[in-house]
């Protein structure tokens, strides 16, 4: 089984302490695009139930229902209208696709 606690993200992420076994990042690189796709950038194989299985477990679900098209959502690269914790739910749900945790 694959360590989803590594720092295998990639460059341009800050990593602020690590806490209780998890790092948390300062910032999170996002696309001009959809959550979903957002998430999926991660393994873009990945089929439709993997995707909405890590969006459940990672929290993505529950703030991206409130918007108007769900996961289907287009945010921009800055994730304007997302919080810090929004956007790390999905830096965390594409962790989780990529690894299969």
């Amino acid at each position: 089984m694959k360590d989803c606690k590594t720092n295998a993200a990639g460059a341009g992420r800050k990593i602020v302490r690590p806490y209780a076994g998890k790092r948390i990042f300062r910032s999170v690189a996002l696309l001009d695009d959809t959550i979903y796709n957002n998430i999926k950038c991660a393994r873009p194989g990945a089929m439709y139930d993997e995707i909405m299985d890590v969006a459940d477990r990672s929290g993505v679900i529950d703030f991206a229902w409130e918007l108007p098209e769900g996961l289907h959502s287009r945010i921009d690269k800055k994730g304007s209208g997302l919080s810090n914790a929004q956007k790390q739910c999905i830096e965390i749900a594409r962790r989780m696709l990529k690894y299969g945790c």
